[in-house]
This record gives C-alpha cells, sequence and structure tokens, in this order.
C-alpha cells in the first residue's frame, strides 16, 4: 500500500513549513502533495522544498482536494490540513478493508483541543475514488 498526503492551503504561510517538516519521516512511504488555492503569501515558496509536488488549482477546499487527488500517485489518500500534524503511527492506524478505508481518527489533547486529525481519507477501487465521512468521534 503507498500513501498520498494531500494538503490544500490557502495562505497557510505560518503553518506549511511546521506540516510539513513533521511529515518527512513519511516520505520513504508517502507521496506528500500541496494544492495551493491562489496563496498571497510564501506559502507555496516554503512548500515546495519540503513536499513531492505543488500544484495550484482555485480556491476552494473541494476543488484543491480534488487537484490533489488527480496528480495523486498513491493507493490510499490523506488529506491533512496544513495547521494540522500526523503521529509517528499514523499509517498503522489507518487499515482499508477491500472497498473503503475504515479508520477515521484525531488526537486530543487534555484540554480537548484537537492536536492533529485526518480530515477525509479515500481509498482508491479502479481508478475511483470512495469516501466516507470526514469526522472521528472524539
Amino acid at each position: 500500500m503507498n500513501y498520498s498526503i494531500i494538503i490544500p492551503t490557502l495562505n497557510e504561510a505560518d503553518n506549511i513549513q511546521s506540516c510539513l517538516l513533521n511529515l518527512q519521516t513519511f516520505r520513504n512511504t508517502c507521496e506528500i502533495i500541496v494544492v495551493d488555492g491562489g496563496s498571497a503569501d510564501d506559502t507555496s515558496h516554503l512548500a515546495n522544498p519540503l513536499a513531492d509536488k505543488v500544484i495550484f488549482s482555485n480556491a476552494g477546499r473541494a476543488k484543491q482536494m480534488n487537484a490533489g487527488a488527480k496528480q495523486a500517485t498513491g493507493t490510499m489518500l490523506i488529506f491533512l490540513h496544513a495547521d494540522t500534524s500526523l503521529p509517528a503511527n499514523a499509517l498503522a492506524l489507518i487499515k482499508p478493508d477491500n472497498k473503503n478505508c475504515t479508520n477515521y481518527w484525531q488526537q486530543c489533547d487534555q484540554s480537548g483541543v484537537i492536536n492533529y486529525v485526518i480530515v477525509n481519507a479515500t481509498y482508491r477501487v479502479d481508478n475511483k475514488y470512495q469516501a466516507k465521512a470526514s469526522h472521528a468521534p472524539v
């Protein structure tokens, strides 16, 4: 199983480097794609050395997610917000069945603030994308 992590961005210069630096440990098994929706800041410039692909699309999370999915080569797509991060064992927590990704999760700290979340995961079946609900219970 190979993975594509797709990060839709718009004016995320304050967050993109820390997000992508956290993902560097996944580079052997994951393709990292940043989809910029026309940022007026340095988001794409900062992301370029830390991502496999930086692409551009019209603004709008769904448009950007679709643009990233079209460019992805992974069999499992992970959509991630730029202000979130994944734990070291993230890929072990995502286990697809034969049609869809069945595990959705988010991790909160003791005060209830979300530290990281997979906002959506889709499993590629016959070059079509099937999605499940985008939220996991806390």
